[in-house]
């Protein structure tokens, strides 16, 4: 068994830092992106109406399709711009709601999952140390299911491995453990899987890792990840106690 000490690998970014840069990206967006794309959404409309009288029937059912299609990518753009806004609130809300289990925050992402037949009996779990924690449950779904899809992502690269999840009560935290044993990523490779703040997944754009630990610091915990090639993929989440 290889000894390492998990939460010396990173530094720890300064969140009030973080939230600043975040904030300074949303109003990027609003004003750079969300206005050309209203004015190119209202031309887009425009220029259709004003050919219909124009062309005949081959050319009109050509130009409705292209119109279309345009229209398509410009609402794609707008659900990005919309996810951000609400991901940068998300961040730096305070939280209100009740305190949540993690027990019943793994059955829920769990039993939400897409997981094949096959790969649902790939993830082990040790629930029998259960804790109370202030989060939101959308974005603990975020993370599980951002845990889960790189696992079952590597254990399908390497045709082998399974997923160990557990928890501990510490002096001063709650811990999560979430382990695959694929033994993909190296102690080089592991911190790039925070540097994704989206991630698409079967066709949408959803939150990635890298949202997921800024959260976490804004609350008070953090995560990171430990890795031994051919060995194993480690994260550790730790939520403040309440």
């Amino acid at each position: 068994m290889v000894e390492r000490s998990v939460f010396v690998t990173m530094d720890k970014p300064d969140p009030d830092v973080l939230l600043k840069a975040w904030s300074r990206m949303v109003g990027c967006i609003g004003h750079e992106l969300a206005a050309p794309l209203m004015a190119m959404r209202h031309e887009n409309k425009d220029l259709k109406q004003r050919l219909q009288p124009m062309l005949d029937a081959p050319a009109l059912k050509e130009i409705d399709a292209f119109s279309n299609v345009l229209g398509n990518h410009l609402d794609k753009l707008f659900s990005f711009a919309h996810l951000v806004q609400t991901l940068s609130q998300n961040l730096s809300a305070p939280v209100e709601e009740s305190p949540l289990a993690l027990r019943l925050c793994l059955q829920e992402a769990l039993s939400n999952y897409p997981f094949s037949d096959e790969q649902r009996h790939w993830v082990h779990i040790d629930d029998s140390h259960d804790f109370n924690f202030e989060c939101d449950g959308t974005f603990m779904q975020y993370l599980f299911f951002n845990l889960l899809e790189g696992a079952l992502s590597r254990i399908e690269r390497k045709h082998q491995g399974e997923i160990y999840i557990w928890a501990e009560n510490t002096p001063d935290n709650f811990i999560l453990h979430f382990k695959d044993t694929a033994g993909v990523l190296t102690p080089e490779t592991s911190s790039a899987v925070f540097k994704d703040f989206f991630v698409k997944y079967k066709g949408s754009v959803s939150p990635g890792l890298g949202f997921c630990r800024l959260k976490l610091l804004y609350m008070g915990g953090d995560m990171v990840c430990d890795a031994v090639k051919d060995q194993d993929t480690h994260f550790v989440i730790r939520f403040p106690k309440i």
